[in-house]
C-alpha cells in the first residue's frame, strides 16, 4: 500500500518477537543441560563441556541482537545509527573538552614536546602545559584544539580532519589517561555503528522470512 516506513516497523515487531522466541529457546535447553549434567560417567562429563559452550553462544547471541536492535533495529531503521552517533559525538565532545580544559591533551608532535618553548611552557603551568604553550610563539599557529572535530575525527572511521594526528591525551594526569583509555573504545564503535549503519542502508541485514 506504500507504507512502507510502517511496513518496516512490522517487520522490526517481528525480529523482536523471533529474538525473544530464540532466547527462550536456548534458556530451555540450558536448563536441559544443567539437569543432564547431575547424573554421572561418561555422558554427563560430556554434558557439562557442553553447557559453558552454549552459555557463551546464547550470551553472544544476546549481546548481538541488542546492538542491532539499539543501532540500526534490525536493519529496517537504519537511521537510528544516526541517532546514537549524534549522542556519542555529543558525550565524547564534552569528554574532550574537560579533559582539555584539566590539560589532558598535548600536541601530537615530538618536535613541539622537545622544544624550548615546550619546557617554557611547562615552568609556567606544569598542570596544563598546552593551555601556556598556545600563548607561545610556534603554538599560535599550530592546529587549535577543538573537542567536537577531535570527537568526530576519532569516532568517524576513514574521515581526517587532522585533529587526532595534532593532538593526543596525555597519561601525566588521570583524565588524560582516561581519555587515552576511551580513545580505543570511541574506535571501536565508530566502526561498529558505521558497519551496522551500512549493512543496514544496503539491506545486507534485512531477512526475508516465511
Amino acid at each position: 500500500m506504500g507504507h512502507n516506513r510502517a511496513a518496516r516497523r512490522v517487520l522490526y515487531e517481528r525480529e523482536e518477537i523471533l529474538g525473544q522466541e530464540q532466547l527462550r529457546e536456548d534458556r530451555k535447553r540450558l536448563s536441559e543441560l544443567w539437569r543432564d549434567s547431575r547424573g554421572e560417567g561418561a555422558a554427563a562429563q560430556e554434558v557439562r563441556a557442553d553447557i559453558g559452550v552454549h552459555w557463551c553462544r546464547m550470551r553472544f547471541s544476546q549481546v548481538k541482537h541488542w546492538l542491532a536492535r539499539r543501532i540500526v533495529g534490525h536493519g529496517y531503521l537504519p537511521e537510528r545509527a544516526l541517532i546514537v552517533s549524534l549522542k556519542v559525538l555529543t558525550m565524547a565532545t564534552l569528554g574532550y573538552f574537560i579533559v582539555w580544559r584539566a590539560g589532558g591533551m598535548v600536541p601530537n608532535s615530538d618536535v613541539v614536546m622537545t622544544s624550548a618553548q615546550w619546557a617554557q611552557a611547562m615552568a609556567e603551568n606544569p598542570a596544563a602545559p598546552a593551555h601556556a604553550w598556545e600563548h607561545l610563539g610556534a603554538g599560535q599557529h599550530y592546529e587549535t584544539f577543538n573537542a567536537f572535530a577531535y570527537a568526530a575525527d576519532v569516532f568517524v572511521p576513514l574521515f581526517d580532519l587532522g585533529q587526532e594526528s595534532a593532538w593526543a591525551a596525555t597519561t601525566a594526569n588521570f583524565l588524560g589517561t582516561m581519555a587515552w583509555g576511551a580513545k580505543l573504545l570511541l574506535q571501536g564503535m565508530g566502526w561498529l555503528v558505521s558497519a551496522l549503519g551500512v549493512a543496514a542502508i544496503t539491506g545486507i541485514m534485512q531477512k526475508d522470512r516465511d
